[in-house]
Parts: C-alpha cells; sequence; structure tokens
C-alpha cells in the first residue's frame, strides 16, 4: 500500500497554514516565554500551533503517528517500529518569532521507512509556503519549482540560523 497516494499534500499545506494563523495571532500580542528542561524556549504559539497540528492530522483518513518537537516524548524503543509517521516541528524557530523578526516556519514531513516522503514548510509573517512529495515535484505556493544546475564545479549554498551559529 502506497500511503502517499492517500495522503493530499495540499491536505497538509492547509494544516501548516491553519496552524499558521494561530501563530501569528499570538505573534501580533505580548506573549510570556517558558523553557523547556533543555533551556530552549517555548510560546504559547509553539503549543497552540502543535494542537492545531495534531488534531488535523489525526482527523484524516490515514493513521499515523506523530514526533513533534511540542509534543509527547515517545521512546526510541516504540518509534524505531514505525515504518510510516508525521514529524513536526510546530513553530520552527522560536527565538526568531520571541524577537518578531518574520523569520519562522511550521515544518510538517511524513516519514516512510526514514525517508521523507512529503514535506511543507510554511512562513506565516510572509505566507509563503514550499512544499514536496515524493514523485510529485517541488513547490512554491502552488508553482512548480525547478532544479537548477550550477556552472561551478563544487559548488555549494550554505544557510543557517541567526541564532544556532556554529563555530
Amino acid at each position: 500500500m502506497n500511503l502517499l497516494n492517500q495522503i493530499d499534500v495540499l491536505d497538509i499545506v492547509a494544516i501548516a497554514k491553519k496552524a499558521g494563523r494561530f501563530i501569528m495571532e499570538i505573534y501580533s500580542q505580548d506573549f510570556e516565554v517558558n523553557y523547556k528542561s533543555d533551556n530552549s524556549p517555548l510560546t504559547l504559539a509553539d503549543i497552540e500551533a502543535n494542537k492545531v497540528i495534531h488534531q488535523e492530522l489525526t482527523s484524516l483518513s490515514v493513521k499515523f503517528p506523530i514526533l513533534s518537537e511540542e509534543g509527547i516524548e515517545t521512546p526510541f524503543e516504540e518509534r524505531k517500529g514505525w515504518d510510516f509517521f508525521g514529524r513536526v516541528d510546530p513553530l520552527d524557530g522560536t527565538k526568531e518569532f520571541m524577537k518578531k523578526n518574520g523569520e519562522f516556519t511550521v515544518n510538517i514531513a511524513l516519514i516512510c521507512k526514514d525517508n521523507p516522503i512529503l514535506g511543507v514548510v510554511y512562513a506565516p509573517a510572509l505566507n509563503i509556503c514550499y512544499w514536496a512529495a515524493k514523485g510529485q515535484g517541488a513547490f512554491k505556493d502552488g508553482a512548480r519549482l525547478l532544479a537548477r544546475k550550477t556552472s561551478k564545479k563544487n559548488s555549494y549554498k550554505i544557510m543557517s540560523s541567526r541564532s544556532h551559529q556554529c563555530q
């Protein structure tokens, strides 16, 4: 059974955008910041977006476990047996969210046998959504993205977070 054929990527896009609306409601207000046990920040936007995504994903006709950055920790012994699951970061870039610079995203991926088969990245402050699904291509707000060849041999682009600089 090919689970990707049973899931419409646009349903996942709609879920990411719905979570983004909740995030933006909180973004426009003053909000409290709490800290998780690893000292990373946690806001009401993280929590509410996670709730929305979890509720919407579990309402899909295809049932699968969800591993979320803001969800309940599932022991590896249980996770290692999952063939298909959803991987979620409901508010990627909480530090940027706190700075109110608009540089944060909602991330939802579907993983099958340790390989990503669908991914959605929505930037709610910019209202831009990227998605891709195995065998279907990659898109930005519905327009197909095309791969470009580089003229430079061994040329790479590197991206990093403003808040997580590595040395």
